[in-house]
């Protein structure tokens, strides 16, 4: 499947908080250790060097490295959109065939990297008062309630991933637990749970940078626009059959709400519609440009609300691209169902199963929407100076032990 690069932050100076030349620090701790929390919250130090680069750790930690958090395995082979064409089992697999249970989990351990980050926002979100910031947004405000909101966006992140994969989870809330205290804390409802981060981005969003006044230096960094589409996505889980009156356990409020109420979608509507009102964000013109754009001015891309952005490479080409380009090195791991080509529609947007579509199964491709050929390889398609080959023996699809497409597409 092509799919160029992923747009992510750019968080290249945040790997650890290591030290640097700063004298006072260089005094008190030896060089090549980790910081202590009081000298990176330093109560001299109006740049807040070390507590902002604390800050892009704790985002680096929170946020998948790769493309999800199964492994960074592509979720499109647990739909109907594609299959994965390897031998073994791989953790989309799993999810897809519903073979987790309580000893058997992901593979990335999800509960303890999450509960980690989780503690890393909430010692930024208490400690940043110490820092006497001198820094101001562009509108002129304190900037550390913005940075700080940005600490408190990661960790009801951080909790929505959770609560959408275990349903009520502890909130350890604004304490900053120690080794030696109890951490053995009860689960919480999920409504309990729900309503706490939807308090959380309700309370941080006016804080928070708006995407129109954020320069390069911050491109990438949470924005209110951020924090009320995470509130708009939370409610609509929380709205969804899953939870809202299809809970597993109607009488367990745990895994869900114990009843239905169909005002939940009006509230998960209306958190939308307050992000659309912004009129920040917009379909990008070329469905390209969301992809390969990378490092742009903060505007350029309107489709884009909070992402990672990763270095530039080709492991996404390589890794599911067509075998049979030996330079290219394609590896075929993803293969794209008819489910998914058939879902394009055609360029008078009729679906192709509208007999006034115009669509002409001799040539499934022709008149198209364009984002199907950006999106899927197909049979003489032209790539690298020569046509995809995808039928049977073909130099893409040539058949034996090989992993290759299962279905015709890459």
């Amino acid at each position: 499947m092509k799919k160029h690069s992923i747009l992510v932050l750019v968080l290249a100076s945040a790997a650890s908080i290591y030290l640097p030349s700063c004298k006072r620090v260089y005094e008190e701790v030896p060089l090549g250790q980790q910081i202590p929390l009081e000298l990176a919250f330093d109560d001299k130090d109006s740049a807040g060097t070390y507590a902002l680069r604390f800050l892009l750790t704790t985002y680096a930690d929170a946020l998948p490295t790769m493309h999800n958090r199964l492994d960074g395995n592509y979720l499109d082979a647990a739909t109907d959109d594609a299959i994965s064409s390897r031998a073994n089992i791989t953790e989309v697999d799993r999810l897809r065939t519903g073979a987790y249970s309580a000893t058997n989990t992901t593979g990335d351990n999800v509960w303890a990297r999450n509960y980690n980050s989780i503690r890393s926002a909430t010692i930024f979100a208490t400690l940043i008062n110490r820092v006497p910031l001198a820094e101001l947004l562009p509108d002129g405000r304190p900037a550390r309630p913005a940075y700080r909101s940005e600490a408190r966006f990661l960790r009801a992140m951080l909790y929505f991933d959770l609560v959408k994969r275990y349903g009520g989870v502890p909130i350890i809330g604004d304490t900053i637990r120690q080794i030696d205290d109890n951490i053995e804390l009860p689960r919480r409802s999920f409504e309990d749970c729900i309503n706490y981060i939807v308090y959380e981005l309700n309370d941080i969003r006016d804080s928070l940078r708006t995407k129109e006044t954020m320069n390069a230096t911050h491109y990438g960094r949470v924005t209110k626009g951020a924090a009320m589409a995470l509130k708009a996505r939370v409610l609509l889980y929380a709205a969804s059959p899953l939870f809202n009156g299809g809970n597993i356990d109607p009488a367990n409020p745990l895994t869900g709400y114990t009843n239905a109420d169909p005002a939940r979608w009006q509230l998960a509507a209306d958190a939308a519609k307050e992000v659309i009102d912004l009129n920040s964000y917009s379909l990008m013109p070329d469905f390209r440009d969301v992809f390969i754009t990378q490092g742009a001015p903060v505007a350029s891309n309107t489709e884009s609300i909070f992402w990672r952005q990763d270095g530039a490479g080709t492991s996404v080409e390589t890794n599911n691209g067509p075998v049979g380009y030996t330079s290219a090195g394609g590896s075929g791991i993803t293969s794209p169902t008819q489910n998914l080509v058939n879902s394009f529609t055609m360029l008078n947007g009729l679906p192709i199963t509208d007999p006034a579509s115009g669509y002409d199964p001799g040539s499934p491709y022709a008149n198209r929407d364009p984002r199907m050929m950006n999106t899927v390889f197909v049979n003489g398609m032209l790539w690298l100076n020569r046509e995809v080959q995808l039928f049977n023996g073909g130099a893409d699809r040539p058949g034996g032990s090989l992993q290759q497409t299962k279905t015709g597409y890459y």
